[in-house]
């Protein structure tokens, strides 16, 4: 009789670690699913444009095409005319998902000839709050105030708002600013400076595109 007993309850036993096995299983295989694919998304990013500024900067407008938020490590090499290395320089900046972002390299040889931007792409350790920042921006005559006002119903660590200046069709400047630690529903004016050359005069420009990124550190 106890020895009955004992089969049938080593029987399920047996029934309950197998099923707890197969729940594992499944657990892990949809987890892999969900992550961050790093092959697929650095497919499904593009480099817009990228033109030296009159400053001697380089800027580089970047298309994240993913529905999901990237970190892109950005190295640029710089050769002259008979493709010897003249020097290199890198970004590491944040992008939303299906939007763009500028950057900018500083670090540019006057007597280069040709250069190479070359991106990895990583899943971001930052819960973006982008797309929860109202921007209003106004050309005031001596530079550009771009208002942000927080929706996220908390503090947004920072606000980054990058600027990049045209003339004819071309990029010409690139300037930036920010805000940290932006409270829920306050509104600060981030002032941006007009673009300048390498005597540091304001050249003039017909247009301009603002692009924002707003985030917390801590997921």
């Amino acid at each position: 009789m106890y020895k009955k007993i004992f089969i049938a309850l080593f029987c399920c036993f047996l029934i309950l670690s197998l099923t707890g096995c197969n729940s594992s299983e499944k657990d892990h295989g949809s987890y892999s699913v969900q992550g961050f694919d790093k092959e697929k998304h650095e497919k499904n990013i593009k480099i817009l444009e990228s033109e030296i500024t009159t400053y001697g900067e380089l800027v580089t407008i970047i298309k994240n095409n993913n529905n999901i938020d990237v970190s892109l490590n950005l190295e640029v090499n710089f050769y002259d005319k008979e493709g010897n290395p003249l020097g290199s320089d890198s970004s590491n900046i944040f992008v939303s998902n299906n939007s763009e972002m500028a950057t900018c390299f500083t670090n540019v040889p006057k007597n280069y000839s040709d250069y190479k931007i070359t991106f990895t792409a990583d899943e971001p350790s930052f819960k973006d709050f982008t797309d929860k920042v109202k921007i209003k921006d106004n050309d005031t005559g001596e530079q550009l105030a771009v208002e942000i006002v927080n929706n996220a119903k908390q503090t947004i660590e920072e606000v980054n708002i990058d600027v990049v200046y045209y003339k004819d069709g071309k990029i010409i400047g690139f300037e930036a600013n920010g805000e940290n630690d932006v409270r829920n529903n306050d509104s600060k004016i981030i002032n941006i400076d007009y673009p300048y050359d390498q005597n540091f005069k304001n050249i003039p420009f017909d247009n301009y595109k603002i692009f924002i990124s707003a985030y917390n550190y801590t997921i």
